[in-house]
């Protein structure tokens, strides 16, 4: 089972009444299996970033209509088999089992974490970044994207990455897991996708 905790804007523009959060008091102590979930603008497209909480590890959607936020479950499912496809080298079975974990989805409003919320700040900023650098960046994929940003160390992870993190927490369970870009962001490159924070 998965939990995604919603920010209050996402919220917001989904609209509560679309919403149906489930009020079980069941959690995954761990957090391996929780994730957080904020609607963020870049220019006017509107985007949806996911953040798990245990590795940090993250993918954010491509624009959004209004209509395409109706389903979040399968915007978040969706969006995690192609970023798990994009970034590790994983057998069918190994992916199947790894993805039948969030065969249950369920949503909660904001838990305030502020270590994710800082950490998802940062990884916005990043992305709105990447926009604006060049051509190179702005035209490739949202999976490109998002693995640029899970390949950069984070402090929170004490300067790990989310990519080696997710890879260990996959091989510690079991699955045999290999990142398919195993290179971090460069200092040149880091340096310039964070200008704009300045």
């Amino acid at each position: 089972m998965a939990i995604i905790f919603l920010s209050n804007i996402l919220i917001n523009a989904v609209g509560i009444k679309n919403l149906s959060f489930e009020l079980t008091i069941s959690t995954n102590s761990d957090d391996l299996y929780n994730w957080n979930a904020h609607l963020f603008k870049i220019g006017r497209d509107k985007k949806v970033i996911f953040v798990n909480k245990k590795s940090l590890y993250s993918f954010h959607t491509a624009t959004l209509q209004k209509k395409d936020l109706l389903n979040l479950k399968d915007l978040f499912f969706n969006g995690l088999c192609e970023q798990i496809n994009s970034d590790f080298i994983l057998s069918d079975m190994d992916k199947k089992e790894i993805l039948s974990n969030y065969s249950s989805i369920l949503l909660r409003t904001t838990d305030n974490d502020k270590r994710i919320i800082g950490t998802m700040n940062d990884y916005i900023y990043h992305a709105k970044s990447m926009y604006s650098i060049d051509y190179f960046y702005y035209s490739k994929s949202e999976n490109f994207k998002s693995s640029l940003i899970n390949g950069m160390p984070v402090g929170a992870l004490k300067f790990h990455t989310p990519k080696e993190v997710q890879t260990e927490i996959f091989n510690t369970l079991g699955f045999e897991c290999k990142p398919k870009f195993q290179r971090k962001v460069d200092q040149t490159e880091y340096d310039l996708i964070n200008q704009n924070k300045k």
